[in-house]
């Protein structure tokens, strides 16, 4: 029997997150556990879940996704409207990025994302 998705915890929505990312490592995305794992290290109190069939995070289980990731030619790490993105800005800055394309997960990379995901989701 399927849970009517009004009953589905965020326990369950973890799970579906983690297997989607076991789908991705499976099929070459190797660092689909690891960017899982730098988002929640950034924010534990983030809830994972799906979002158009992608890894997402928000605030509650109920409540809007605030951030994801996919892989396609390159992987991308975004943010959704539901966020304050005036943290992002610098002073007299006009336009800011709301996802990245990621060549290489490196250090740098890792620090980035980090540091998006705590100005933007406290």
């Amino acid at each position: 029997m399927t849970k009517n998705r009004r009953n589905v915890t965020s326990g369950d929505q973890k799970r579906e997150v983690l297997s989607k990312i076991s789908q991705y490592t499976e099929n070459g995305f190797t660092e689909a556990k690891r960017l899982h794992n730098l988002i929640m290290a950034a924010n534990p109190k983030l809830c994972p879940r799906l979002w158009y069939g992608m890894p997402g995070y928000a605030k509650s289980k109920d409540s809007a996704v605030i951030c994801f990731f996919r892989k396609d030619t390159f992987i991308t790490f975004g943010l959704t409207e539901s966020i304050d993105i005036k943290p992002l800005f610098n002073e007299n800055q006009h336009i800011t990025p709301s996802a990245w394309y990621i060549t290489k997960l490196t250090n740098t990379v890792e620090k980035h994302i980090s540091d998006v995901i705590g100005k933007t989701t406290l």
